[in-house]
């Protein structure tokens, strides 16, 4: 890619594509961003090799394979490097649909400490003759240290199965049979826990589930060309104190991006929330203000001192790339959002 490295943005935008020809279909528009438009019909175009939020974040960390998500978000919350492999097992909440359960995640929750510890602890006093033992690390992020010798389960990141049903997305591989048997008396022994009695009480969903993800050991290193990394994900956060990167809370607007030297990564997770909800309308009103505080300043800025190029990547589709050559390009038109599906 030409352009001044030391100017480069890297933007990784989840949820700005992936229903959008959907939503297209169903409403007849998903809405106007002429910044947004201009940039992504400037760029060209290229297929992204690595599919999906944690494999593109992988990617742009030279980091190949599945990302011990577990390790790296353990890191980044607890500020200590440590051993051992260790996997999320997320509080989640589980409902009926047609065919199959759909899961809701930790977001959608609002656990409290005392309620993440007290059901914690009911589970630990379950798991004790298994040697496994679930550490509340955050209220909504759970985290276990899986014994010496346990094989890792295939399983699948939680971004994935966010409002869909989990039936085909439960933990594979050789011991899958053991973790169906563990998720299923997890199951039951939190359907009829206190914390979950209060919180139905108070009109709020059971954390009537957990969902295992993301293990792994903790890379001895990964490797990053960036300066700067702007995220309030404590993944992008544990691979970015991996890298030795210093990382800030994710800014309002580009423009405290812009300020700063060198080459830079945004991780701007603000519409995937939306998709997953399948709330287009809640989209678009994000959209829209990512039209003004990311999108109008970048158009601005392309072929100055704080940014001679961007790249865009979309997690599930495909990456756009534009230089400052761009703002020449005058016989390049402007590209809805539906025009850049794959």
């Amino acid at each position: 890619m030409s352009g001044h490295g030391s100017a480069v943005l890297d933007l990784v935008i989840p949820g700005l594509l992936d229903r959008v020809g959907e939503w297209q279909s169903d409403d007849g528009d998903v809405g106007r961003y002429p910044s947004l438009e201009w940039l992504l019909g400037r760029a060209r175009t290229r297929v992204q090799g690595a599919v999906g939020m944690e494999a593109t974040l992988g990617g742009l960390f030279g980091y190949h394979g599945a990302l011990p998500c577990a390790a790296l978000r353990r890191l980044a919350l607890t500020g200590e490097p440590h051993t051992g492999r260790w996997l999320c097992m997320d509080p989640v909440h589980l409902e009926p649909g047609i065919t199959d359960l759909i899961l809701s995640g930790p977001d959608v929750l609002s656990i409290d400490p005392q309620e993440a510890q007290g059901l914690v602890d009911r589970i630990n006093a379950h798991l004790a003759d298994e040697g496994l033992a679930i550490e509340a690390t955050r209220a909504d992020q759970w985290h276990v240290c899986l014994p010496e010798g346990m094989p890792l389960p295939e399983t699948v990141a939680l971004s994935r199965v966010l409002g869909r049903p989990v039936n085909a997305s439960l933990p594979g591989g050789s011991q899958s049979r053991y973790w169906h048997q563990l998720i299923n008396e997890l199951q039951m022994l939190l359907f009829d826990a206190p914390e979950n009695q209060a919180r139905e009480a108070h009109g709020l969903p059971a954390v009537n589930s957990v969902w295992p993800w993301g293990g792994g050991a903790l890379p001895e290193s990964v490797q990053s060309h960036v300066t700067h990394i702007y995220s309030d994900d404590p993944v992008v956060s544990g691979l970015g104190r991996l890298a030795g990167v210093p990382v800030e809370p994710l800014p309002e607007s580009a423009e405290a991006v812009l300020r700063a030297n060198g080459p830079r990564l945004v991780w701007l997770d603000v519409l995937w929330g939306d998709v997953v909800r399948d709330d287009p309308d809640a989209w678009r009103a994000g959209l829209d203000g990512l039209e003004r505080a990311w999108f109008g300043p970048l158009r601005r800025a392309l072929g100055g001192q704080g940014l001679s190029a961007l790249r865009v990547y979309t997690a599930f589709g495909p990456v756009f790339e534009v230089t400052a050559a761009a703002r020449w390009c005058f016989w390049r038109r402007s590209r809805s959002l539906a025009e850049c599906l794959p």
